[in-house]
């Protein structure tokens, strides 16, 4: 049975199920984000499907909720159909803290994976390259008193690996605080294994930060400091980002990213020796309507090394690339 069949049956199932006694109705969500981008140094381009997604959730009782995320992504070659999430969640007694098991994204870092969460078309380089997107495995969340704190921790199988090869679990957490309308502050560590061998182990700990000064600006920022072990050597990096979303009236906004990641051992970019990246975008944003928008991207790659190429194979030491989408949810 392949992958589309499978998640097919698992909505009609929960679809047949809407009706159960003391539980609410399946709701459905989801959205589809479509476009053009290309890199402008090496002119190449392309209209695509960036990405589809249906969203089941469901809750029963106050004492529990379920949610399964299909998507579909074309990954440059085919289309490809995967869960990025799914999971079943259970509410302790008082109702205040849960226990989730199966596929959850990962608490870590500013950025959200997908694109009506987002506030560019691309991510940075710290969600990139430095943190996993999802994880499979067991997570304890609860409310610290009432002064807006919260934690998470949790036991994977590795970095974005849906299946286990070798028995040894990721490890990880992040602390929390919060202030309605304002903004917060969080705190992450992760340890464990993110290679499909699961050989290879990687620690990283993040802070993220948000302040909303005023219902029209947004300000972000982060810092992830990492290492790397392979029983061989040992290698580290350091990144942070940091961004402003502004409403400039109540259809058009502009978001602007600044971030920079430092691999000086070569242990992130694969690309023969120590370069230290840097990005700047910018994106404006048009509300096309109820649950529509418009985006456009230009960004700009930079790095100390010449490991950019141009349309002739030259290398150059920065590239640029443009984006433009329209997402629609629902």
């Amino acid at each position: 049975m392949n992958r589309t069949i499978a998640a097919a049956l698992a909505v009609l199932i929960l679809t047949s199920a809407g009706t159960a006694p003391a539980q609410t109705p399946v709701e459905f969500s989801g959205f589809v984000d479509a476009g053009w981008s290309g890199n402008l140094d090496r002119r190449d381009d392309a209209f695509t499907v960036n990405q589809a997604e249906v969203d089941v959730t469901r809750a029963w009782d106050e004492q529990g909720d379920l949610r399964l995320d299909l998507e579909w992504v074309h990954d440059g070659t085919i289309w490809t159909t995967a869960l990025e999430q799914a999971w079943l969640s259970w509410r302790l007694p008082d109702r205040a803290a849960a226990v989730t098991l199966g596929k959850f994204n990962a608490p870590i870092g500013w950025e959200l994976p997908d694109a009506p969460d987002m506030l560019q078309f691309s991510h940075g380089q710290l969600f990139t390259y430095c943190a996993p997107t999802n994880l499979t495995g067991l997570m304890f969340a609860s409310p610290l008193g009432a002064a807006g704190c919260d934690l998470k921790v949790y036991a994977a199988n590795g970095w974005d690996q849906d299946v286990e090869s070798n028995g040894v679990k990721t490890f990880g957490g992040r602390l929390g605080w919060s202030v309605d309308g304002r903004g917060g502050l969080g705190l992450s560590v992760i340890s464990g294994e993110d290679d499909p061998g699961q050989s290879i182990k990687r620690t990283v700990v993040d802070v993220d930060a948000t302040f909303t000064p005023s219902e029209r600006l947004t300000l972000g920022a982060e810092f992830s400091l990492g290492s790397l072990d392979d029983g061989a050597t040992d290698a580290g990096w350091t990144g942070f980002m940091v961004m402003a979303h502004a409403k400039l009236n109540g259809t058009l906004g502009l978001t602007a990213r600044f971030d920079t990641l430092d691999d000086a051992d070569d242990a992130i970019f694969g690309a023969g020796a120590g370069q230290r990246r840097s990005s700047l975008t910018v994106a404006p944003v048009l509300a096309l309507g109820e649950g529509m928008r418009a985006l456009a991207e230009l960004r700009l790659d930079m790095s100390d090394e010449d490991v950019f190429v141009d349309r002739d194979g030259a290398a150059k030491d920065a590239t640029t690339s443009a984006a433009f989408t329209m997402t629609y949810g629902f």
